[in-house]
């Protein structure tokens, strides 16, 4: 028990620091390369006009790997992989894949438009291909499924967070 408690006096006095510590903002046009986001600077990067669109599974907590391991990952690969194909063929400028869903990040020329025109593509393939192609292969137990879509349009900061060897941008 001690060493969790010396553990997270730890954690609390690197919050402390991090909340009294001033961070430097740097404003820029194009999204930075990930190898330019540096994880030991405090240093962030600003983009302004930045749309997100944002793809999720509907209803994959109902999945039962147990039970329906090969039918549910037979079905992330179907999906996720045509997501990005999708998001990619409209230029997004960053693609992340979390679990059963992605984010793409689009700005500069026509951001909108290219994110709007990803968003519907997405939608219109799940209406299309998702649900009819999971109605003939799963039985009527299998949780009824396609694509949650979202958007959104603002300023983004980005960095490296974590700690070496384990981090990502955020």
């Amino acid at each position: 028990m001690t060493e969790i408690n010396e553990f997270l006096k730890q954690r609390d006095e690197d919050v402390r620091w991090n909340l009294r510590t001033p961070v430097e903002i740097i404003d820029s046009d194009i999204f930075p390369d990930l190898d330019d986001l540096l994880l030991e600077k405090r240093r962030w990067v600003r983009i302004r006009d930045v749309v997100a669109v944002a793809v999720d599974l509907k209803n994959s907590t109902m999945l039962d790997f147990r039970r329906q391991a090969r039918t549910s990952t037979r079905l992330y690969e179907a999906v996720i992989g045509n997501c990005v194909a999708i998001t990619k063929n409209f230029q997004a400028d960053f693609v992340d894949i979390q679990g059963d869903g992605l984010f793409a990040l689009y700005y500069g020329d026509r951001a909108q438009e290219r994110a709007m025109a990803a968003s519907i593509t997405l939608k219109t393939f799940s209406q299309r291909s998702i649900v009819p192609r999971i109605g003939e292969v799963m039985d009527e137990r299998f949780p009824k499924t396609g694509l949650k879509t979202g958007m959104s349009a603002g300023v983004l900061v980005v960095k490296k967070v974590g700690k070496r060897n384990n981090n990502e941008p955020v």
